[in-house]
């Protein structure tokens, strides 16, 4: 699953949490780069860029859940008090202690020595503009600052990620370097983010931002595409969110996918005196031309004692609400049995209701993912019918309809011969294997050279594989030829978007899992939603 969170730099900590203890991964952040207070509107003046603050943040919040990089991440956060010269007396022995954990290689060594070098020509800029003493600075600002102004936002991006070894991302809503402000409800002005931040008066709240026209940029347009659902954070919505949804382009890249909105479990400074209610009528404002959009309230069961969110409920709530939207209309869940995806998760499914037919497309792992520990196959009531490139196997008429296939055998001696390093094999008879080969993209076309004048094809299988087959056989192909169904009428899961499951993915409403654990979470849910 492939979730996109709207969020600032740390109101969506908790949520994060919430996805990374459930399914093994935290979502990517889209933020705007707005923040001009305290020390990261010093950093915005002298390195001309947009604000740092957020993007550190949001990789300093992933490295704590991800457990990396601690030394670093105390590094990025430490906020310092004091004259510049003692400063310029202990960065060398911070940045030693900082980076003693991090894994060398050319992006992370390149980037080590990038830091090290910005510090002193920012500091004499520093005293020149600002003179000699520093009071609650963040140094983390000037190192993503100085990235951000030598080499960009993306690519900063990038580098801070792997220097940090997090593996979610972090994507911006424009890189035009804008300056916000707002309006109140008598009409007085609000002259920057840091004061609208801190705005706090009840009797006069913000009516309204105000901000330069800009559009989405390339990267973040392409994710937001390919997602399969919008999460908006709890946060301050006039600094951290709404701008983000005013950007040029970004509604209407989200327009027909679902949002799902997590209201603020209690006031923000910018939005002081506001309930659930009234920040369900912001949004609903907003996000107007939005099709599906669904809203979590801050009710018993999703808050902590302290009232905040809990974060592990509220990620359970809405991948529950996503399967549900994405099994709407769906007949039939068709999913891989070779164990790469819910070794847990898909057998436990044998108690699963007759909402769904159930087919399964292997990976062709036969002896692997169908057989029990008699070498028999699996009986599953839930199961109808079993289609892989051989063939399809009826459980319940055990009916395999695979048929057999005569090699011509001056065919095999050149497949043999030429593949004399890697394992040839035949699968019930109508097909080659060809395993274990780390080069195959150097000898595919050799291969397909060898079988085209015997009407076959060879397709990659998994990382190191090639198979030979005659084309009808293609599992795909008789699954859509036994099945006309329509794209939403069936789920695909599966994990090699690039690989096997591609030609699957184009044809049906389809769910990528990246981990066993969030195949086991998702097929756990499943079995629940249909109970």
């Amino acid at each position: 699953m492939d979730f996109v969170i709207i969020s600032g730099g740390s109101g969506s900590t908790e949520l994060q949490k919430g996805f990374y203890n459930t399914i093994g991964k935290i979502p990517t952040n889209l933020i705007n780069l707005y923040d001009d207070g305290k020390s990261t509107g010093i950093v915005r003046n002298i390195y001309d860029i947009l604000g740092p603050s957020d993007l550190r943040k949001c990789h300093t919040e992933k490295a704590r859940i991800e457990g990396v990089s601690p030394d670093l991440v105390s590094l990025l956060e430490y906020r310092y008090t004091g004259s510049v010269n003692d400063l310029i007396e202990i960065w060398d022995s911070l940045l030693e202690k900082a980076f003693k954990t991090v894994i060398h290689g050319d992006v992370n060594d390149h980037v080590m020595s990038k830091i090290r070098d910005c510090f002193l020509p920012f500091i004499n800029n520093y005293k020149n503009w600002y003179g000699h003493d520093m009071n609650d600075f963040c140094l983390g600002n000037i190192i993503y600052g100085y990235l951000m102004g030598a080499f960009g936002h993306n690519l900063a991006e990038y580098e801070m990620r792997k220097l940090l070894g997090i593996k979610s991302q972090v994507i911006f809503n424009s890189h035009k370097n804008i300056t916000l402000q707002a309006v109140t409800k008598e009409n007085k002005p609000v002259r920057d983010e840091a004061s609208i931040v801190d705005h706090n008066n009840e009797k006069d709240p913000i009516k309204d931002i105000i901000m330069d026209k800009t559009s989405i940029c390339a990267r973040t347009s392409g994710m937001l595409h390919k997602c399969d659902a919008v999460i908006i954070s709890c946060g301050t919505p006039w600094s951290s969110i709404i701008p983000t949804l005013r950007t040029a382009g970004v509604l209407g890249t989200i327009k027909d996918k679902p949002v799902y909105v997590v209201l603020n479990a209690s006031d923000d400074g910018d939005t002081k005196g506001y309930d659930a209610h009234k920040y369900a009528d912001m949004y609903d404002r907003e996000l107007s031309g939005i099709a599906k959009v669904y809203y979590f309230y801050p009710t018993e069961e999703v808050l902590r004692d302290n009232g905040k969110h809990n974060g592990d409920v509220l990620a359970a709530y809405l991948i529950k609400k996503f399967l549900n939207s994405k099994t709407r209309k769906v007949k039939a869940i068709v999913s891989d049995a070779d164990g790469t995806i819910s070794p847990k998760g898909f057998y436990s499914l044998g108690d699963i209701s007759e909402r769904f037919r159930k087919y399964i497309v292997s990976g062709n792992d036969i002896d692997k993912g169908l057989l029990g520990h008699d070498d028999t196959l699996l009986d599953w009531p839930f199961v109808d019918s079993i289609y892989y490139d051989c063939g399809q196997y009826r459980l319940h008429d055990s009916n395999m309809n695979i048929g057999t296939k005569n090699w011509d055998s001056d065919m095999l001696e050149k497949l043999q011969s030429f593949s004399r390093h890697y394992f040839v094999r035949s699968l019930i008879g109508n097909m080659i294997r060809l395993t274990d080969i780390s080069n195959r993209d150097e000898i595919i076309g050799d291969i397909r050279h060898i079988i085209n004048t015997y009407g076959l094809v060879a397709v990659y299988r998994g990382k190191t594989t090639i198979e030979i087959h005659e084309p009808h056989l293609d599992k795909i192909n008789r699954f859509k030829d036994d099945h006309p169904w329509n794209r939403d009428e069936v789920l695909y899961i599966g994990n090699e978007p690039k690989g096997n499951d591609k030609k699957a993915m184009s044809l049906y409403n389809h769910i990528v899992v990246d981990s066993e654990k969030e195949g086991d979470f998702i097929m756990k849910t499943l079995k629940e939603m249909t109970n």
